[in-house]
Order: C-alpha cells, then structure tokens, then sequence
C-alpha cells in the first residue's frame, strides 16, 4: 500500500506542477522564475511532512485535515490573485505545497484509526481507488476546461474549482464522527 500512496502523491504533484508552471508561463513569466518557483514546491511539500504526523497525535486527525482542506483552498486564491507578482507567486506556490500534501497522510491515519483491523486493507484499497479514479478525473476536467478557455482563464478557473473542491471536502470531513475510543487515538494523552 505504501507504494501506491507515494505514486498517488507524485502524480499529484506533477499535475499540479504542470498546471503551475502553465499559469505561471500565461502571466508572463521567465522559464527561470518559473522554475525557481516550481522549486519551490517539493521542497516545502516535504518539509511540511516532517511535523504533521506529531502535530496530528497532538491536536487530532480531524482538525488538521480540515485545515488542511481550507489553507489548501485559501493557497490556491493567493496563487491564482497573484498575477504575475513573483513575490504573490512565491507565497502562494509555498502554501500550496504546505497544505496541499497534508491531507492525505492524515486521511490515511484516520481511516486507519477508524476502522477496525479486519477491514483495513479493504478500506485502503477502496481509498487508493478512489484517490486515483478521482484525480484522473479531475485532471480530465481541468483539460477541459484550459482546453475550451485558453490558458489564461483556463487556468485560473481550474485553481478556483479546485479551491472549491477543498471547501467542498472540508465540509464532508466535519460531521465525521469518532467514538471515545478512536478520539482517544487521536489526541495526545
């Protein structure tokens, strides 16, 4: 399972990638600040890696998922809003990478925290297939729509339907609820 987790990251992040240095080649820029600025995104992607599994035990699965859904969302407004302000870019491209990659390790130890031992490699297949029959049904949508609108408007409207899709998930994620004992496994005593 841990394999395809990592490829299912990596295909994100190219695709994410490509939509970025897109963007970022429609507002004008050099291909040297855009790679400078898509430089920018693994490196923050893993070190936000590094604290969110101790900082989850600490504050619990559910909240930081849901932060990460909303920071995600406000990171994509930052980028889109930036134009082609390097320095907007820069911030946004940085927050993107900080939230967007949170999610989903979080998801995964809450659907492991959740369910009981005898499932759980049923609920990771079916989470797995439904992450990557998800994402290459998004990334058919964004086509469309760069596509049908060109690059410009494309692009932007392709970040604001995916800061809507993170509302949108947020907002699954809240009425989530936990018995006493899978809250216990996600807090620190």
């Amino acid at each position: 399972m841990r394999h395809g987790r990592h490829f299912a990251c990596a295909l994100w992040a190219l695709c994410l990638l490509w939509l970025s240095a897109t963007f970022l080649a429609a507002q004008g820029l050099s291909i040297g600040r855009i790679g400078v600025i898509a430089a920018l995104y693994p490196a923050s992607w893993g070190l936000a890696q590094l604290g969110t599994g101790a900082w989850s035990d600490h504050v619990g699965r559910k909240p930081l998922i849901i932060a990460a859904y909303a920071g995600g969302a406000a990171a994509l407004a930052v980028f889109v809003l930036a134009g082609s302000n390097v320095l907007g870019l820069w911030l946004g491209i940085l927050l993107l990478a900080t939230f967007n990659f949170v999610e989903s390790p979080q998801l995964q130890a809450l659907l492991s925290d959740v369910t009981p031992p005898a499932l759980r490699d049923a609920s990771f297949a079916i989470y797995f297939t439904l992450a990557f029959v998800s994402g290459s049904l998004w990334v058919l949508l964004y086509g469309a729509v760069v596509e049908n609108l060109g690059n410009a408007l494309g692009l932007s409207v392709s970040f604001v339907i995916m800061a809507v899709a993170f509302v949108v998930a947020a907002s699954v994620v809240v009425p989530i609820r936990l018995d006493q004992g899978d809250a216990s496994k996600l807090s620190a005593p």
